[in-house]
């Protein structure tokens, strides 16, 4: 049979029951599964698509017809070629938008290209850098580890060595008849075996020294040794007669304690510096802007008859590596000590001494402080007493207020714990807009003339709550005084006539002569203690405060008789409910007993009179109201010397005193 649509021979086949024709499954548009599944009735009704296309039969349109179709055409394509003008209108912005894009993509596509590039690259390096990294530690402890073994050898080689420094050089010395007369001066016998080699060595002045029109030091002689020995007998030597006599002529200035300056480095002027030194004979130096290191060493700077204490600038402190320090040198007969414990701060630039003074020395040392009121007792005649000097840069940042008042509220708290002893406060404190006038009076101290601004106004609350007087008044190039000298006595303070650095334009170099005299007696002040206020039951205190009849009670009392009152009621209802800083009182005795789940019983007596016993007691065990009710008694010293006594009942409903609070006398 063949396939009336692709003419071609056909077995399998679907049969139209319309014109009896026989189709391949794909000619009549069945899939043979779709045919086979079709019921007896179906397969019969059956129809291709030409039988089941309606027959157009052949009409003959008329001319007016055609002419209408034609008209309706023209019409009909004049409307289509409007469109097709938009079209091509609308595909032309399309193709520009498109054209854009791709010219975007273009350009995303070679940054995108250049970022993975140099991503790439950024990992290689990175892989590079790990490396060269691990390489650069393992160098830098090769150098360590050469560094230590040369600066080992380069010690070892120069063990037998001496310098000789601070003689003129003169045309055609001889350095070994220096070195002769040197010895015979010091009672040393040298031999002619004794010396491998001398020579002077050639300086090399920094532009820094040049600059600051720094005197040039001579040239040193470098001795050396055949045997260590021998030049350690030499330097025992010096060392004995410089005990004997000091290296100071006897028309040097006259003893001044002490002096103060601003150095702003001391690196580059060891030799100048000790040199003034040396002709000097202060009792104290107090120096700030050291600059200095732990690779400057004291013996570079100062005599043996001083005691040098520094506070060098760490790149840990968070100042920077460069710059601050500050400095103390005490001659050894005033045997002072360091107090590292009262810095304010670990990383303050700030340095604590204590000078212990007897009566003989204080007396000595100037005229009798003057009369004036002071919060603070005075020491005792004919008693040892301390003089405590503080050394402290505060330079400008953003922890420069901060830094202050830490500073003052630290220097409160030792001096509340210190209240027999002197105080001297030296420093660079950098309140530049703080102005000064001169107090009418004999002390020639100074006070704030305004206190507006913010240092100011502290550094003033500062002063006056610790009885402190400022008593510099020599101003900077500037008209200002930024190193202040705050002291608890009389004292002078003059610009140095002979300062022992070149005086910085903003910083002068002051002498300051303290007058600090023995006084008798006038009372005996405990210490304060110190209360943690926010800890304490504010509530129970108003609710104690509230039981008392005011009215009735104060009204046949004047102003200062209820003052007092009052005052007494809220320092007894606060005295069992403000807890005491550990740190101002130490329990000297304690008992315990009975501790356990049912209660407990306990006593204690402190070393500033205070004493407490307390009873626990377990209330209806094992029911719902379980609790615990503490019954105590609180007992203290008043101020007046008078013995308080409180008692009190603590339970679920809270701290209640009981009864009235009045003198157990």
């Amino acid at each position: 049979m063949i396939c009336p649509k692709c003419n071609d021979v056909v077995e399998d086949f679907v049969l139209c029951n319309k014109c009896g024709g026989q189709y391949h499954y794909v000619c009549a548009g069945v899939s043979e599964l779709s045919y086979r599944k079709m019921g007896v009735e179906k397969k019969a009704g059956w129809r291709c698509i030409t039988c089941r296309s309606p027959q157009l039969t052949e009409t003959h349109p008329s001319l007016s017809d055609v002419l209408k179709e034609i008209k309706s055409f023209r019409n009909d394509f004049s409307t289509m070629k409007v469109e097709f003008t938009n079209i091509k209108s609308d595909i032309q912005c399309t193709m520009q938008h498109i054209k854009e894009l791709s010219s975007k993509l273009d350009t995303m596509e070679g940054r995108f290209i250049e970022f993975d590039r140099r991503l790439t690259s950024s990992e290689q390096k990175l892989s590079t850098l790990s490396i060269v990294q691990k390489d650069l530690l393992s160098t830098q402890k090769t150098i360590a580890e050469l560094k230590a073994q040369n600066n080992s050898h380069d010690q070892y080689s120069r063990q037998n060595n001496i310098e000789i420094s601070g003689i003129p050089t003169k045309k055609g010395e001889n350095v070994y008849t220096i070195l002769n007369d040197l010895c015979a001066t010091v009672g040393f016998q040298l031999s002619d075996h004794d010396i491998d080699s001398i020579h002077r060595v050639r300086p090399y002045p920094s532009s820094r020294t040049e600059s600051n029109n720094e005197p040039t030091r001579p040239a040193s002689i470098i001795v050396r040794f055949c045997q260590r020995r021998r030049k350690d007998q030499l330097i025992a030597a010096v060392r004995a007669r410089a005990a004997a006599s000091p290296p100071h002529t006897s028309d040097c200035p006259a003893r001044r304690a002490p002096c103060t300056l601003n150095v702003r480095g001391l690196r580059t002027k060891s030799h100048s510096f000790l040199a003034n030194v040396l002709q000097s004979d202060y009792d104290l130096i107090v120096l700030t802007e050291t600059w200095l290191t732990p690779d400057y060493h004291d013996a570079e700077y100062f005599h043996t008859k001083y005691i040098v204490f520094r506070q060098d600038r760490k790149s840990t402190d968070g100042q920077g590596a460069r710059g601050g320090g500050v400095l103390i040198a005490a001659r050894r007969e005033l045997r002072a000590r360091p107090r590292p414990e009262w810095r304010s701060r670990p990383a303050a630039e700030e340095l604590w001494v204590t000078l212990e003074l007897d009566a003989a020395t204080t007396a000595a040392v100037g005229a009798a402080r003057p009369s004036r009121p002071a919060p603070r007792p005075c020491r005792a005649a004919n008693a040892s007493s301390n003089l405590h000097v503080a050394c402290c840069y505060f330079p400008h940042g953003n922890n420069h207020s901060e830094s202050l008042q830490n500073f003052y509220d630290n220097t409160f708290d030792i001096l509340q714990n210190n209240l027999n002893d002197n105080f001297l406060i030296l420093g660079d404190f950098n309140i530049s807009n703080a102005s000064w006038d001169s107090f009418n009076d004999s002390t020639q101290s100074f006070k704030l003339s305004t206190n507006s601004d913010g240092l100011a106004g502290d550094l003033c609350d500062f002063m006056n709550l610790s009885n402190f007087r400022q008593y510099n008044g020599c101003v900077n190039s500037n008209g200002r005084v930024l190193d202040l000298v705050l002291s608890s006595d009389k004292c002078t303070v003059s610009n140095s006539t002979t300062p022992l650095t070149p005086e910085d334009a903003h910083h002068k170099s002051l002498d300051i002569t303290l007058n600090l005299q023995t006084h008798a007696f006038i009372q005996n002040v405990k210490t304060r203690l110190k209360l943690i206020y926010h800890a304490a039951d504010f509530k129970a205190i108003g609710k104690e405060i509230s039981r008392v009849n005011w009215i009735a009670d104060l009204a046949t009392l004047n102003t200062e008789e209820s003052f007092i009152v009052f005052a007494l009621c809220v320092a007894v209802a606060s005295a069992a409910t403000i807890p005491v800083d550990s740190k101002s009182a130490v329990i000297t005795s304690q008992e315990f007993d009975n501790i356990g789940v049912n209660g407990y019983n306990y006593k204690y007596v402190s070393s500033d009179g205070k004493s407490a016993s307390e009873e626990a007691v377990l209330k209806n065990p094992g029911t719902e109201t379980e609790a615990i009710e503490v019954r105590g008694v609180f007992s203290y010293v008043g101020n007046d010397g008078v013995l308080y006594e409180v008692k009190y009942i603590s339970n679920e409903k809270g701290f209640q005193p009981q009864g009235a609070h009045l003198p157990k006398a």
